[in-house]
């Protein structure tokens, strides 16, 4: 399976930092399991080790002069609470990123980093 890190962790196998947005490839369901019930990555595939065109050509949204997943942003909005529509695309996205305060970039920063 294709898993995407959804939050900052280190791979206990791997023993190497993934970060937001990066990839995960295993076969192995307890540990998709486990990534997937603490929040950490979401099932891209279920297709094993093929890489599909329209994964690797995600949306993307630039957030302080960073590219980032247009899933991985929309979701961190959500979770510090902006409030954001579910039908909201990248344009959507990107405009509410502008009118954020600063305390609410600082949280959005802390929460990417996490």
């Amino acid at each position: 399976m294709k898993l995407q890190a959804l939050k900052r962790f280190r791979d206990k196998i791997k023993k190497q930092p993934i970060n937001i947005g990066e990839f995960v490839i295993t076969e192995d369901i307890d540990r998709v399991n486990n990534l997937v019930a603490s929040g950490l990555c979401k099932i891209i595939s279920i297709k094993g080790n093929e890489l599909e065109e329209k994964v690797t050509n995600t949306d993307k949204v630039i957030f302080q002069n960073k590219e980032w997943d247009f899933d991985v942003i929309k979701k961190a909005l959500n979770d510090i609470g902006v409030s954001i529509s579910a039908t909201a695309k990248v344009k959507g996205v990107s405009d509410k990123l502008e009118t954020l305060t600063e305390e609410q970039k600082e949280l959005l920063v802390q929460h990417l980093s996490e």
